[in-house]
């Protein structure tokens, strides 16, 4: 998809993702995996998380995490990979670390190291690192929006930006946008790919309908468009227990489609019931409705590659959707938690 964009319109894609994820203590973590499906709820043992309580404002929190954060720090330089800040979340235990862009698969090749060291350097400290979405009764979940522009080859500029547009966004930044908004149902599937990543969806501070908004924190599409360098979009339907390159190739092809059909998107302004009746269509609510959405997809199937959307589907339906496909996500129980956490709190 990237070469595509490259070859094909003379652009390429300036990308930055921005990984949520939890660190536990290692007793708990372990113990906690042991509570199979059928686990009674008085034996069921959840995830210690290293700090506890709502840490957003507690700045103080970070200085438990201090020797971890500079050794990963020091590593991740090494590789390369800088991270633009470290950042308390509203959960217990939860980090933020937004990643320095850069062009192309290299955006992604970034976060999968990156996701990888955590893990091993968390380790050395007797922590873990999970990036399961949603592994605690009461708690917020973890996602990882994925910002992006996209700039001219040869002139160096951003054309998402039009400084003679009364938004500031070009002719073709709105058909890249209706791109998204037209496939946004099945994006959803591979942007949030486990039974677990709609406990986040459709709930406070994550993405429920399919809206857009000019730096607005609560739509599935913000929009920033302060000057050229400003202009990007971020893209808030990822939870973080998505794969980095799977994001940009679904996204990549779902905007193409835009511009190749000048595709239009939804009109812009926040989902709001208050102001009226909405009119804003909303995501797939479980992973078995956005699988399906994928497999009416028929376009974006076809520039993904019959061949990978048909393995992941695959994988989706004999592997989550066979051993939690029964689990009811409205309800947030510490048994359905506990089969959740036994299928993914160790692999994501």
């Amino acid at each position: 998809m990237v070469k595509v964009l490259e070859d094909r319109y003379k652009l390429r894609i300036y990308a930055g993702y921005e990984p949520e994820f939890r660190i536990f203590r290692k007793e708990g973590f372990e113990e906690s995996t042991r509570n199979k499906p059928g686990s009674q709820a008085d034996t069921i043992i959840p995830p210690t998380p290293w700090t506890s309580g709502s840490d957003m404002l507690r700045y103080g929190h970070l200085s438990a995490y201090e020797f971890f954060v500079m050794d990963l720090d020091q590593y991740l330089q090494a590789a390369g990979i800088d991270i633009i800040e470290y950042l308390n979340e509203n959960g217990s235990g939860e980090i933020e670390t937004p990643l320095v862009p850069k062009f192309g698969i290299a955006a992604a090749d970034t976060y999968f190291i990156f996701k990888h060291a955590v893990r091993e350097i968390a380790k050395k400290h007797d922590m873990r690192v999970s990036f399961m979405t949603k592994p605690l009764v009461g708690e917020l979940s973890t996602g990882c929006h994925f910002n992006h522009s996209l700039w001219d080859i040869e002139r160096g500029k951003n054309v998402l930006f039009d400084s003679s547009a009364s938004d500031n966004l070009s002719n073709l930044a709105h058909n890249w946008l209706g791109g998204l908004f037209e496939h946004m149902p099945a994006l959803t599937a591979l942007c949030s790919p486990t039974v677990n990543c709609y406990r986040r969806l459709h709930a406070g501070w994550a993405p429920g309908h399919m809206d857009w908004e000019l730096d607005n924190r609560f739509v599935t599409v913000r929009l920033k468009n302060v000057g050229e360098d400003g202009t990007y979009l971020e893209n808030r339907l990822s939870s973080s227990a998505s794969c980095p390159y799977h994001v940009m190739a679904a996204t990549l092809a779902a905007g193409m489609d835009g511009i190749e059909r000048r595709l239009e998107p939804p009109s812009r302004g926040a989902y709001n019931p208050a102001k009226g009746a909405p009119i804003m269509k909303e995501l797939p609510k479980t992973l078995k409705e956005a699988i399906d959405a994928l497999k009416k997809d028929t376009i974006l199937v076809d520039r993904l590659g019959n061949q990978f959307v048909d393995w992941f589907i695959r994988a989706k339906e004999f592997g989550d959707l066979k051993t939690l496909g029964q689990i009811d996500i409205k309800e947030e129980s510490e048994e359905f938690l506990a089969q959740e956490r036994y299928e993914y709190l160790e692999f994501i």
